[in-house]
């Protein structure tokens, strides 16, 4: 089905407003110990569909099959700061829409902080992104997610 250049920009339009309010749902700030998995999972196809590629560390698992441990992981994993952002690039971002479908590529800068003193460890890294959104039920979601860096460009 062809998509007329008026929907194209909307879609657009929507998806950008979409990867905004996405980072902001990964970015407690101060309350990174107290995060919930509420905040990002409206944001995911809560099925063992869902499939991501992330990164944390060379230890950790980067493949996460189904919303359950994708969830679980990254919860978790925020938690274990004081501070955390995770911020999409907005002149990064390149959205490649369809009517009920879009890849989507960008940057993300994540921001973490262990502790508030001045010993406090900081975790600083560029990522790259490649969103896969569905439309399901009038509202965009991620079902496929693949995130790595650090970029070096």
């Amino acid at each position: 089905m062809e998509i007329l250049h008026q929907d194209i920009a909307s879609i657009k339009k929507e998806i950008n407003e979409f990867i905004h309010s996405w980072g902001e749902a990964w970015s407690p700030r101060e309350k990174a110990p107290e995060f919930q998995r509420e905040r990002f999972t409206p944001f995911y196809l809560q099925t063992d569909e869902l499939l991501a590629f992330d990164f944390t560390d060379a230890q950790s698992r980067t493949v996460f099959k189904g919303a359950k441990i994708h969830a679980d992981t990254w919860e978790s994993f925020v938690r274990n700061f004081q501070y955390w952002t995770f911020t999409p690039v907005p002149e990064s971002i390149q959205v490649y829409p369809h009517t009920d479908n879009a890849a989507v590529t960008l940057y993300v800068d994540n921001y973490g902080k262990t502790n508030n003193g001045k010993d406090g460890k900081e975790f600083r890294a560029r990522a790259h992104a490649t969103l896969l959104l569905e439309k399901h039920n009038g509202r965009w979601v991620i079902v496929h997610e693949n995130i790595w860096g650090p970029v070096n460009e």
